[in-house]
């Protein structure tokens, strides 16, 4: 009898004759076609997973535009239209390779932030400012940050 293996993550999949029977053409063939079907399902829900966060963070960015100046009660301006649609681009950007955003908020520079959070509490953020600049802000835990130009 062939038997589908789901592995533990970091392995890969395979099946098995539980019957321990010399394996056929035909046996093998059907393992194949068993890993294939997972592999595809796998790879299927991660990318809509992907499109998902990548609809939630493009209507944030919509949401964005009605954003009023001092949002924050410091003063900052609210995001432009123009800085909007610049974030919206580096989305795009992002989205073609497979980075989608955890968030989208208003910048306290006056902009858009993209903002990327990895298990370990390591942060990037992307901004779109209203002066129509653009920036990478990279953080670790220990506080060490570093900027560089988009």
């Amino acid at each position: 009898m062939l038997s589908f293996h789901q592995p533990a993550p970091g392995q890969n999949a395979y099946a098995v004759d539980s019957f321990e029977r010399t394996s056929s053409r035909e046996v093998a063939a059907a393992g194949r076609l068993l890993v294939e079907a997972y592999e595809k399902d796998r790879n299927r829900s991660r990318v809509r997973e992907l499109f998902e966060r990548f609809e939630i963070v493009n209507n944030w960015l919509n949401e964005l535009c009605f954003v009023p100046n001092d949002w924050n009660a410091y003063g900052s301006p609210a995001p432009t239209r123009p800085s909007v649609e610049r974030a919206r681009s580096i989305l795009t950007t992002l989205w073609a390779e497979n980075l989608v955003p955890d968030r989208a908020l208003p910048s306290a520079e006056g902009g858009v932030a993209l903002i990327f959070r990895t298990p370990n509490q390591n942060r990037a953020v992307v901004e779109a400012l209203n002066d129509f600049s653009a920036y990478v802000l990279l953080y670790d835990r220990r506080g060490n940050s570093q900027t560089l130009e988009w």
